[in-house]
């Protein structure tokens, strides 16, 4: 990650950070792009299939992805091509990014801690297609592998937490091998794989490594996570929670994790899950 301050750059060349009191360096959305297109093709994204009919300079490129409005300004935006050749240029158009997503290998990248839940809210996982991909293998009966693209939302996953930031940026944790090729794309967990993953590994590498004056405001285990997170409408009555909509049936609950740890919890966590059984 560059930082938690992105800002597109003016016209001059200077960058505006978001933030001005942060000591985190702001990063120019044109420094992201070039990031990204390192791993991309060369000739990707081609302006025809963005929609344009012609190559767009860097100062172009950058003006557009920052929405400054060029139609504003005066100046030449470029004309949008159609299928049958008619170019018809737009009024009053800007771009804007508005979002990303990112493949992380570790929780280290929460350069400044997370807030997990330990007891995952079903309701915030991934329902939509975002259009992103994961190669799940699939042995046939000749003992060969072989591979699907399956959609993101189809694979089964839960959201950890959030990423400590001045961005929202929720944080999600795919399982992979529980997808299942003959059955109906699901991507929810049962408490009990919750309850195994919690207490059998994440909980054990926490304890592991951070202090007492951490530990002693987490959950010992997933029951103990799942009863604080239902214990208010438990206790004022179902009937009476669901006449009033300002409380809802959960009480979702975040715990603060530090980032120093991080990186050693998650090593753990690879090494859980290779051993046998819960790979």
């Amino acid at each position: 990650m560059f930082s938690t301050h992105l800002a597109c750059e003016s016209n001059d060349g200077e960058s505006s950070p978001t933030n001005t009191t942060s000591t985190i360096p702001a990063v120019t959305l044109r420094t992201v792009t070039n990031f990204l297109r390192k791993g991309l093709p060369t000739d990707y994204p081609q302006p025809t299939k963005m929609g344009y009919s012609q190559r767009l300079s860097k100062e172009l490129c950058a003006q557009l992805f920052c929405g400054d409005g060029l139609g504003s300004q005066g100046k030449p935006i470029p004309p949008l091509s159609m299928n049958n050749s008619i170019e018809i240029a737009p009024l009053n158009c800007s771009y804007d990014i508005d979002s990303f997503i990112a493949k992380a290998k570790s929780l280290s990248i929460a350069m400044q801690g997370i807030r997990v839940q330990f007891c995952p809210n079903p309701l915030q996982n991934i329902t939509q297609n975002i259009h992103l991909f994961f190669p799940i293998p699939e042995r046939l009966n000749s003992g060969k592998l072989k591979y699907h693209q399956i959609p993101v939302h189809h694979i089964p996953h839960f959201r950890l937490g959030t990423i400590l930031s001045t961005l929202h940026l929720p944080l999600y944790v795919f399982l992979q091998s529980l997808y299942q090729h003959n059955s109906t794309p699901n991507s929810y967990l049962n408490n009990k794989t919750l309850q195994q993953w919690m207490d059998i590994g994440f909980l054990p590498a926490l304890y592991d490594h951070y202090s007492t004056d951490i530990l002693q405001h987490l959950p010992t285990c997933f029951d103990s996570a799942y009863m604080d997170v239902y214990a208010r409408s438990r206790e004022s009555g179902t009937k009476k929670v669901n006449q009033n909509p300002e409380i809802g049936r959960r009480q979702e609950l975040h715990y603060f994790l530090p980032a120093d740890q991080l990186e050693n919890i998650w090593q753990d966590m690879v090494t859980f899950s290779l051993k046998p059984g819960y790979n």
